[in-house]
């Protein structure tokens, strides 16, 4: 398993000047696993513009949920509880004040869910 961080803007991650290095890395890849959906969209207009299909040649994920994860080719998606996450903090700042002593953060858990779209393959057994 590779990864691959980059912290630059969506736009600069497909630039022609990066081609080579995100090739690269798409030809030694199954699969992309993004930072959030709208660059698993974008990826997937990249890899189009390469003559690559989603699923078939390559599975892409995104995260968030987003509506781009609607559009074009549905993209499977990391959606989090947004609302949960401010229930949940102020429970625990609540908590926090009324017990200090015995506050423990690992009682308060928020799971994400896996949404299978159709931008994820089976994997293979090779």
């Amino acid at each position: 398993m590779t990864i691959w961080t980059k912290h630059d803007a969506v736009n600069e991650l497909f630039e022609p000047a990066r081609s080579n290095q995100l090739d690269e890395l798409i030809n030694k890849s199954t699969a992309i696993f993004c930072h959030d959906d709208r660059i698993a969209y974008t990826l997937i207009n990249y890899l189009k513009l390469k003559g690559l299909r989603v699923p078939e040649d390559i599975s892409v994920v995104g995260y968030d949920d987003s509506y781009y994860a609607t559009l074009n080719t549905p993209i499977t998606t990391v959606s989090h509880p947004k609302a949960q996450y401010g229930t949940q903090a102020a429970k625990a700042i609540i908590d926090l004040i009324n017990n200090p002593r015995q506050f423990d953060i690992s009682n308060y858990v928020i799971e994400p869910q896996l949404i299978v779209r159709k931008s994820v393959a089976p994997i293979k057994n090779e």
